[in-house]
């Protein structure tokens, strides 16, 4: 039993030679210290790189633009995370190919530039004929119908590039001279006459200059605009590479790759002899879930194990997709598996062993009415679309959507007949505006009533551990952490109620008040003056050691007893702490500072055993252990203890898999669309000049794709955006046994951008239907 990377990692073991790794490589498995290590590396190189400067000044002022922070370095690393992604995978070594040509990228944005001024050049000028007609007329803009925002004014608007696209006023007047003036014009005659003879071929020529050139020019303006993100990546991939070999590792992301290459290259009895071992049968779980490249690679496997007479067996579930953003892809399951393996039976499970059954009539009815309506809702936005083949094309992809959700209902086995049928609550709140009262938003509504709720449970019966709060984002866990312990602490507490919460940022130890509490002593221990450092160990010693009530900081130091607020052996002993070994330091600290109490003994064993591992791969001196502790060991984690008594707060996509008696969503509100701030880069092909010079170039996902050659693309991520925000959806409504409580904002227009409109209006619908 083993997840798939590491699987991939053995067979690869075996072809070291043949794929040039060096005997020894070890696989680096996080991901994120190497990117933001060969970060560090692009800036600093970017002093002597003209090219890669400008790319980083055209990075940092879009980020301004859109406001954000000018300090781009988070927003780096979200890019660069393009580098482990299967799209970019399969076009980097053309990528590094093509991009080594510098000539051929100055060419490249020279021909985008042309292309950009010549359409607006072209359509400037016929602005400026159109206008000069009319004044040589006699006449004004004004004196036609609708003035400015009629068909002259759009023809005037081109001459200072006001706006390019035809208004539909402008297209109704390609061929109706009545709709250039209104009907109680005097000038009606002089219109009708230059009309006719001038300005009606021009508007011709206007539209139908448009309609040829406007894709290549909108794919220009949004290529040129991005661009900066085509080098950037491709200069970190080279740097990657670069790191690859200097370090002689492997990252995680790179054993799908490397085994594409083994399987293409070689027969499998020869994979299965070189890994040493064979398969005779493969259980391939959560396989909604698998990558393109993952599949690839298990296919050959799998294949010859079969034609050998050994069954396989795949399971998952369309519905749980919720793993795209890592390279999951739903369509392998629901089709492409059936294609690629003959004889393949497929076997659905329609018995729900998890809860009861009220839930599951819940889910079997939502579901079923939400899908039809997402469907529908799709179908409208692509019937808009002109080109008819891509329209038939992208309808397929609805119906696909639509078949994901075709065997949602299920049933209640006999056994688990209970009188208890469980219980669904839905309750949509709306932002308040109150006369004399401060106004409050839908959230703080929430927030306001989830205490009570908790309270009721416990009330009724329900143990904290069986709670869980599902958010979809750590942001929301944070703002709902924050919140049960300032209920906690309030006058309003109920008594014999708890609200602890375990999350998995509360089980991270950098940020454990008592490991902070030796990080900072052995920061004092190291450097002679750590004002810094000194002033959060005497604000942690006070508040968590010494039960003082917290107090200002200036309150804690006096100018020169400052540090007789410590233990008075830490002063003493300086010396003698210092010379102690890193792992000898630590337990000094722990018994000067009196850290063994209850709650602090399981952060604290965990901390020394990363000391412990630390020490066994590094030089165990401090000052180095502090620098790692800052880059990579505070995201170590505490293993949450099997039936601890608190509540769970987690994401949905960590809560896949799992299930509560009881769970709650506070916040059941987010985007089916991508948030417009943080939108995904789609590397997109195509055989248009000049943008097909590139084997793929990057767009980003924004609705000004519909108009350029990369449409299709943009159309199949937004219809794949919205199963992904609908599976979470699925994931959070059946993981509860017993109780499901929703808080959802009430949508002010019905319209379907969001989870909570997709809840009311599937609410309104069935109440519709009822009376």
């Amino acid at each position: 039993v083993s997840i798939i990377d590491s699987f991939f990692q053995k067979i690869i073991r075996g072809f070291a030679q043949e794929l040039g790794l060096q005997s020894g490589f070890r696989v680096e498995l996080d991901q994120q210290y190497v990117l933001n290590t060969i970060i560090d590396d692009l800036v600093v190189a970017a002093g002597q790189h003209q090219q890669l400067q400008q790319w980083l000044v055209a990075f940092a002022e879009d980020k301004l633009l859109s406001g954000k922070s000018w300090n781009f370095k988070r927003e780096l690393a979200d890019l660069g995370q393009e580098l482990f992604s299967e799209p970019f995978g399969t076009h980097a070594a053309q990528l590094v190919q093509a991009t080594s040509n510098q000539a051929a990228l100055h060419q490249f944005l020279r021909v985008l530039h042309q292309h950009i001024t010549h359409f607006e050049n072209k359509l400037q000028g016929f602005g400026q004929q159109a206008l000069t007609i009319i004044e040589q007329a006699g006449l004004a803009v004004d004196d036609f119908a609708y003035g400015k925002s009629g068909v002259a004014g759009y023809l005037a608007g081109l001459s200072t590039k006001r706006k390019w696209t035809p208004s539909q006023r402008a297209l109704c007047a390609l061929e109706r001279v009545e709709a250039w003036y209104s009907r109680a014009s005097d000038k009606r005659g002089r219109i009708e006459e230059i009309v006719k003879s001038a300005l009606q071929p021009c508007l011709k020529e206007v539209v139908h200059f448009y309609d040829t050139h406007h894709r290549v020019y909108h794919t220009a303006l949004e290529v040129r605009h991005f661009i900066y993100a085509f080098g950037i990546v491709t200069q970190l991939l080279e740097r990657l590479n670069d790191y690859r070999a200097a370090h002689n590792v492997m990252l995680v992301s790179d054993a799908s790759i490397f085994l594409r290459k083994i399987i293409e290259e070689n027969e499998t009895p020869f994979v299965y002899e070189k890994m040493g071992a064979f398969y005779k049968h493969f259980l391939i779980d959560e396989f909604q879930d698998i990558s393109g490249f993952q599949w690839h690679n298990f296919k050959p496997l799998i294949e010859n194990s079969l034609n050998e007479g050994h069954p396989s067996l795949v399971v998952g579930d369309v519905k749980q997709s919720i793993y795209r953003w890592r390279g999951g892809d739903w369509r392998l399951l629901l089709t492409q598996l059936e294609k690629d393996v003959a004889h393949t039976t497929a076997v659905t499970l329609d018995e729900n062993w998890r809860s009861k059954q009220h839930i599951i009539d819940f889910n079997n009815s939502f579901f079923s009415t939400v899908t039809a309506t997402l469907t529908q809702h799709l179908t409208d936005e692509l019937a808009m679309l002109e080109d008819s083949t891509l329209q038939k094309d992208l309808m397929a992809q609805v119906q696909q959507l639509g078949n994901a959700y075709q065997e949602v209902h299920q049933k209640l086995p006999p056994q688990r007949v209970q009188p208890d049928k469980g219980y669904v609550n839905i309750t949509f709140l709306e932002d308040t505006v109150a006369d004399n009262e401060a106004s409050q938003s839908w959230r703080e509504r929430v927030k306001a009533r989830l205490p009570l709720l908790i309270e009721q449970l416990q009330q009724d019966g329900i143990a904290l551990k069986d709670i869980a709060l599902l958010v979809r984002s750590n942001a929301e866990g944070r703002d709902i952490f924050r919140t049960l312990l300032a209920h906690q602490h309030a006058s309003q507490a109920q008594p014999g109620c708890r609200y602890d919460v375990i999350s998995s940022e509360s089980l991270y130890l950098g940020h454990n008040p008592w490991v902070n509490m030796l990080i900072n002593a052995l920061k004092c221990l190291v450097q002679e003056k750590a004002p810094l450092a000194q002033a959060e160990l005497l604000y942690l010693y006070q508040v968590y050691v010494l039960q003082a009530a917290p107090t200002a900081l200036q309150d804690c130091f006096q100018a020169e007893e400052g540090a007789m607020s410590l233990p008075e052996e830490f002063v003493a002993q300086r010396l003698y702490l210092q010379q102690l070994p890193l792992y000898e330091q630590i337990e000094a600290l722990i018994a000067l500072f009196q850290l063994h109490q209850a709650e602090a003994v399981p952060f604290l064993q965990a901390f020394q055993d990363v000391v412990l591992a630390f020490e066994a791969k590094e030089v165990a001196d401090v000052s180095l252990f502090l620098a790692w502790w800052e880059e990579r060991g505070y995201r170590y984690t505490l293993p949450r203890a099997v039936g601890q008594e608190a509540m769970t707060l987690m994401t949905i996509h960590q809560a896949k898999g799992l299930q509560f008696k009881v769970v709650i969503l506070p916040f059941c509100e987010w985007d089916l669309d991508h948030n417009i701030r943080r939108p995904p880069t789609l590397w997109s092909t195509t055989d248009v000049f000049p943008f097909s010079s590139f084997p793929v170039l990057p767009v980003r996902y924004t609705h000004r794709l519909k108009d350029t050659i990369y449409a299709r693309a943009y159309y199949e991520e937004h219809m794949q955006a919205y199963l992904d925000h609908l599976n979470l959806l699925y994931v959070a409504f059946t993981r509860p046994e017993d109780q499901l409580y929703v808080f959802a904002q009430r949508p002010a227009k019905m319209a379907i951008k969001t989870t909570s409109d997709l809840l009311y209006q599937t609410f309104s619908k069935t109440q519709e239907t009822t009376t």
